[in-house]
């Protein structure tokens, strides 16, 4: 069965249009319970609030700036 080139437009944008709709189904319980334990070691450690804040902050900024997930 052919499909012309419009048909397969329309199919492109509909199913796009399905991964837009749909939730992430990922489990970050575990990843934020990793964090969690990191930042505690490191209050442990000596690091005060702040210091972790800065961290922290430091790190949205790279997700923002799109550096997480590249190899350095």
């Amino acid at each position: 069965m052919k499909i012309t080139k419009r048909q397969l437009k329309r199919i492109i944008r509909e199913e796009k249009a399905k991964l837009v709709e749909a939730p992430l189904s990922v489990d970050t319980d575990p990843a934020v319970n990793q964090i969690e334990e990191i930042l505690n070691d490191l209050s442990d450690q000596g690091v005060d609030n702040r210091g972790l804040y800065d961290l922290l902050e430091g790190i949205v900024s790279d997700i923002r700036n799109g550096f997480v997930g590249e190899q350095r």
